[in-house]
């Protein structure tokens, strides 16, 4: 099931900011499921089998150059460890966002529950050297 609100969500964020999806996943189990759920059409970059954490470092780089990078995950040492030693902004998602250490830049138990956060950081980050920004989202 999309988590609540999705479509709309990736809309409003899609107009500051670059969507990048990044999992480990292969194309053939994620690709149907955005479709699905009516959000393939969202994102400007989709990257497969990425072999996180190590292979998110170029993706995170590459979209570093652009301007700020908000990276949005579930897992710490996967999806977020390899944005934070980069210096990009993080969102922690899932059921232990709440007790877990990481410093990161925000969390939530659901990915709903920070679109308020996403979306002012977003806004906020359009005003960087450059135009658009990426937004990293880690299934």
């Amino acid at each position: 099931m999309a988590p609540e609100r999705l479509a709309p969500f990736l809309d409003r964020v899609g107009r500051d900011a670059q969507i990048i999806l990044a999992t480990n996943a292969p194309s053939d189990s994620i690709v149907p499921l955005l479709s699905a759920w009516g959000v393939a059409e969202a994102f400007d970059a989709l990257h497969f089998t990425v072999g996180k954490p190590d292979g998110l470092r170029p993706i995170l780089a590459h979209a570093l150059e652009a301007g700020p990078v908000l990276s949005v995950g579930d897992i710490v040492e996967l999806d977020l460890a390899p944005a934070m030693e980069l210096g990009a902004d993080t969102a922690l998602v899932g059921a232990t966002a709440a007790r877990a250490s990481a410093p990161v830049t925000m969390r939530g138990t659901t990915l709903s529950d920070l679109y308020s956060d996403i979306e002012s950081w977003a806004a906020s980050a359009v005003s960087s050297p450059s135009r658009t920004t990426p937004l990293e989202r880690h299934p």
